[in-house]
């Protein structure tokens, strides 16, 4: 159980850097 939300957690984070990343690169262009 627990190893599971840990992969789950880590799996949300690694989507939330890729949206930090993608947003940068938008503002990066304007």
């Amino acid at each position: 159980m627990k190893k599971l939300l840990h992969r789950e957690i880590k799996r949300l984070l690694t989507i939330i850097n890729r949206e930090q990343r993608l947003r940068q690169q938008l503002e990066d262009e304007n």
